[in-house]
């Protein structure tokens, strides 16, 4: 839906011109591949095991798109919560449309535009972060992530190699927790 909606904005453009030309030149990946849009259930578990996921511990997915990260934590652990902030809006309906469906009441999809100034990311214990929008994007939201960790640890899963670069090369306060040699994700740490 999506991508059709996106050929009538820019009718010759690919996944790198079509989120920009619908959402006011925000890059938002229309028309990427599912497979690389939408992380593996799977890797959610994976993730959620090695963070030792605890009971009302609270996960913020930045850049969630459809929210699989909530399905996990929705069916397995029940005790815990998940707010996914999401650019695109019909992304966060299906999203919080499945949610209902299968009674996941500890989860939720809001749409939020992460960069909008008025906006500020919310305390939790986990932040799942995905190559997202541009990279003044990317480095503004894990400036607000150091914010945060000096009120409070916290733990940031990073899926992407854009991302990890950023913080390689500047925000030396996350270090690096696991970093798998076969996982397409690394887990930092942060706090002050």
């Amino acid at each position: 839906m999506l991508v059709a909606e996106a050929h009538g904005f820019d009718p010759d453009g690919t996944h790198e011109t079509f989120g920009p030309s619908m959402h006011n030149g925000v890059q938002t990946w229309v028309g990427l591949d599912v497979q690389t849009l939408q992380t593996p259930y799977s890797d959610c578990l994976r993730i959620l095991r090695l963070l030792r996921l605890r009971p009302y511990q609270h996960v913020i997915d930045l850049g969630a798109a459809y929210g699989r990260m909530g399905v996990v934590i929705g069916g397995l652990y029940l005790r815990s919560t998940f707010t996914g902030y999401e650019y695109v809006r019909a992304r966060v309906d299906e999203g919080n449309r499945i949610y209902q469906l299968l009674d996941l009441t500890n989860c939720r999809l809001v749409e939020q535009d992460l960069f909008d100034p008025d906006f500020r990311i919310p305390e939790a214990d986990v932040y799942f972060i995905y190559d997202f929008g541009q990279v003044e994007h990317i480095d503004h939201t894990l400036r607000e992530l150091r914010e945060v960790s000096r009120r409070r640890p916290v733990q940031i899963v990073v899926r992407g190699r854009f991302t990890k670069q950023i913080i390689r090369e500047g925000h030396p306060w996350f270090s690096v927790a696991y970093e798998g040699k076969l996982d397409d994700f690394s887990i930092y740490r942060a706090y002050h």
